[in-house]
């Protein structure tokens, strides 16, 4: 009985072959993922900052954003989304012209005096 049509001798090689065909189209893959992965990262981040600052802008002319509108939009208190206005312009590098036109209604907070500081009479 001649079984050789069952078994090929390069066999062995052309599963070799098709595994690592296999392995190296999971490899592009998997850093074509990390790649967008990272893009929609540093986009949601952009567009996080973009939010922020687009939203303050907006309220600025008005003396700033109202606590209730800041509380809807950002689940956070209004004293917390100033220093995040800030620290967003900041990270992002934003014009200074962006800084100056939020400064009057988003006061930087002032940071307490610490109690060797302070003076009594």
């Amino acid at each position: 009985m001649n079984v050789e049509h069952l078994f090929p001798q390069d066999a062995s090689s052309t599963s070799d072959t098709n595994l690592e065909g296999e392995v190296n189209r999971y490899r592009q893959k998997r850093r074509r993922k990390g790649r967008e992965r990272a893009a929609l990262e540093r986009r949601t981040a952009s567009s996080e900052a973009d939010h922020i600052v687009g939203f303050a802008r907006i309220w600025a002319p008005y003396g700033g954003a109202p606590d209730d509108e800041v509380f809807q939009r950002f689940g956070m208190a209004r004293s917390r989304f100033i220093e995040k206005v800030w620290e967003t312009i900041q990270d992002a590098g934003c014009d200074s012209r962006i800084a100056d036109q939020l400064a009057t209604a988003y006061p930087r907070t002032q940071v307490p005096p610490t109690e060797e500081s302070e003076t009594y009479g």
